[in-house]
């Protein structure tokens, strides 16, 4: 089994719908199997996917990162 990660039609992550899917199954449109972390393994507060590079990147200020 393996967690899929959601992200709306603006790419935006949706962390309430993630899901579990078993290995093997297919991963549904609008989803991923890569965690929305940092290359750190720090998780994000505003993740955005990139569908082209398959990777998620921050884009929250830094000013709001630090309220």
């Amino acid at each position: 089994m393996k967690q899929i990660y959601k992200y709306d039609n603006k790419m935006n992550y949706v962390p309430s719908e993630n899901m579990i899917i078993n290995n093997g199954e297919d991963i549904p449109e609008g989803y991923t199997d890569i965690p929305p972390v940092n290359p750190d393994g720090a998780g994000m507060y505003k993740p955005v996917f990139d569908k082209g590079k398959s990777e998620w990147r921050e884009t929250a200020t830094q000013e709001y990162i630090d309220s």
